[in-house]
């Protein structure tokens, strides 16, 4: 886009029959595309002093503004396009947990656990939780949950929360499904995962669940990690 032509100057210059005090209306229009397209100006006779020079603020031509939106929209789409490279090249998989350095000679390692003997859950909640297992690999942990859907509605997992016994917070990855739990539905599964170092995520920690704009309703506490 090249640029605008820089606009001749216009000077006006009142009649000497003109007595001081008297209102002028004066209309601009212009005629290269800029925004507005006229300037409506009053101008007082004074007989002491005037203005010398005007300026009026333009926004951008619909064509450059246009091109504009053009070139941020294209910037994003590079962005998302290099984005899903990544991604694509990105392993998942053992091999993933192999390139991150998230599998060492210990591989993964896992621990099952039951409701009552080994973890307790609050009476009243909408999720009645029958067994997890924990698994351990390295700078990663996860925990899976076995399901049922006390409630009347379908409920799905929008945000967890891993709490050690100091208070330490784990940091949630991901929670899986996003689907809806159904009511009624048996061994229905939720995969948390969280980082956490060696001594993190070691003692017994107390796992919260959410729905979306809700409060946690769900408390798995006593959760192990291999």
């Amino acid at each position: 886009m090249g640029q605008r032509a820089v606009p001749e100057l216009r000077i006006l210059v009142p009649s000497n029959s003109l007595n001081a005090g008297r209102i002028l209306k004066l209309k601009v229009r212009f005629v290269d595309g800029a925004v507005p397209a006229s300037a409506d100006f009053l101008l007082v006779v004074d007989s002491l002093q005037a203005e010398r020079q005007v300026n009026v603020e333009f926004q951008q031509p619909i064509a450059d503004t246009c091109w504009q939106a053009v070139e941020e929209e294209r910037a994003k789409t590079q962005e998302r396009r290099a984005g899903l490279e990544w991604m694509r090249k990105r392993p998942d998989g053992l091999t993933g947990l192999l390139a991150n350095g998230q599998l060492d000679d210990k591989g993964v390692t896992a621990r099952r656990a039951s409701r009552g003997k080994d973890f307790t859950q609050r009476p009243g909640e909408p999720l009645l939780i029958s067994e997890t297992m924990s698994y351990r690999a390295r700078g990663l942990v996860a925990v899976e949950l076995n399901v049922k859907n006390l409630s009347p509605r379908p409920w799905t997992a929008a945000g967890a929360q891993l709490v050690g016994e100091g208070g330490v917070r784990l940091k949630v990855l991901r929670i899986w499904p996003l689907e809806p739990i159904l009511p009624g539905s048996e061994r229905q599964r939720v995969v948390v995962e969280a980082e956490a170092t060696e001594t993190e995520a070691r003692g017994r920690i107390t796992l919260s669940l959410w729905q979306d704009g809700e409060s946690p309703s769900v408390s798995v506490e006593g959760v192990m990690f291999p």
